[in-house]
């Protein structure tokens, strides 16, 4: 089983050093030509337009070129567009190469979701996903710990190298990949589908994880920390959510997952009321966002075990549905966190906190539905098996 995904895993690693280092450093060379937080929101907003967008078309393009092409293409492109950004001071080219980007990434994402889906089973799914996740984190904080080290523009080409080098792995392995699929689309229809708690997950942890990839160094960067001190926050981050992958991996294994998300929404309201009450600062707010990171990150492999548990549909469809909420909660989060960073400076963990209070009140019905569910079912068994007295 871990001969298939090795590679592509490998490849997807170190892709995401180039790629971690550009999430926090296009906001503060943003910033370095002051630009507005709000038009640094739109770019971020931009990204994740063009994920959905992406999860939209990426079904046709595997069944027309197979999983490792498209990987290839989406990853090659993706790099081009980061060294293009570098000459491009101009916010209307950066919402065009930022949402092309993303179109990049959902397709990529997609492929290795696909694929590890493909040779995963229900019994270990949730340690496969988590090392997935832990996978994209360590790859991501490689490259944020880049931020801080070199001057900025050179930090673009560096990022473009990395993630043309990533290709290498999956270009030149002899491996099996997923059998090629009919071009099924994914339909808004087959969201109904799917688990509530998965779908209002992906969501609702879309926002806040758009919100913490677009706007935390920006909020870093406001409570006075040093670009150096923004890469060890933004890597605080990532190294939250790697700690907490396997653990909670293997809990959602043995118990139930939406019980367990819910312990994990209920943790982050928690952490943001902190912050928004406290309002620490320095190394108390890397802190905080350690432990944001393991909350936050979390609830995506959590939810796609979930749907992959409970659906019917093939993995590919699955995977783009799953994406494609994930995608359209990030575009959300940056615009509204940064309209409301013209009311406050702690605008992200007021849009996390809203977020998670709301993911709660769903999972909780949810719960009480199912309940409610095999209470009847029970009852109806009753009825037809009891004996005439």
């Amino acid at each position: 089983m871990r001969h298939p995904i090795t590679p592509i895993l490998l490849s997807l690693g170190i892709f995401l050093i180039g790629h971690g280092l550009q999430l926090s450093l296009l906001p503060l060379f943003a910033r370095s030509l002051s630009w507005t937080d709000f038009s640094i929101a739109l770019t971020g907003a931009s990204y994740f337009l063009g994920f959905v967008i992406g999860c939209i078309v990426v079904p046709r393009l595997l069944a027309r070129a197979g999983h490792i092409r498209v990987f290839l293409c989406a990853g090659g492109t993706a790099a081009a567009t980061l060294l293009v950004l570098e000459f491009s001071p101009y916010l209307w080219a950066w919402l065009l190469l930022r949402f092309v980007t993303g179109c990049c990434l959902a397709c990529m994402y997609t492929v290795v979701e696909s694929w590890i889906n493909e040779f995963g089973s229900n019994n270990h799914r949730g340690r496969l996903i988590s090392i997935y996740i832990l996978t994209t984190l360590i790859g991501l904080g490689i490259g944020q710990q880049l931020l801080g080290l070199i001057e900025l523009l050179p930090l673009f080409r560096i990022g473009a190298i990395v993630m043309l080098l990533a290709l290498l792995p999956m270009g030149l392995a002899l491996v099996e990949q997923p059998m090629m699929l009919k071009a099924e689309s994914a339909k808004l229809g087959m969201i109904s589908t799917l688990p509530i708690v998965a779908s209002a997950g992906m969501i609702l942890g879309g926002i806040v994880t758009g919100t913490i990839w677009t706007m935390a160094p920006l909020t870093a960067q406001k409570s006075g920390l040093t670009p150096t001190e923004i890469g060890f926050m933004m890597n605080a981050v990532v190294l939250g959510g790697a700690l907490a992958q396997l653990p909670l991996g293997w809990l959602s294994d043995r118990f139930s997952r939406a019980s367990l998300l819910n312990v994990i929404t209920v943790f982050t309201m928690i952490l943001s009321g902190f912050v928004l009450t406290q309002s620490p600062d320095g190394k108390a707010l890397v802190i905080v966002m350690f432990f944001l990171g393991g909350a936050s990150l979390s609830i995506y492999g959590i939810c796609a075990s979930e749907a992959n548990d409970k659906s019917d549909l093939n993995r590919i469809q699955i995977a783009t549905i799953l994406l494609l909420l994930n995608g359209t909660g990030s575009i959300l989060g940056p615009i509204a966190t940064g309209l409301v960073a013209s009311h406050t400076g702690n605008a992200l963990f007021v849009v996390t906190l809203g977020s998670m209070i709301f993911l709660s009140i769903i999972i909780t019905l949810a719960g009480r539905r199912s309940l409610k569910d095999i209470a009847s079912k029970n009852a109806e068994n009753n009825m037809y098996t009891a004996t005439p007295s």
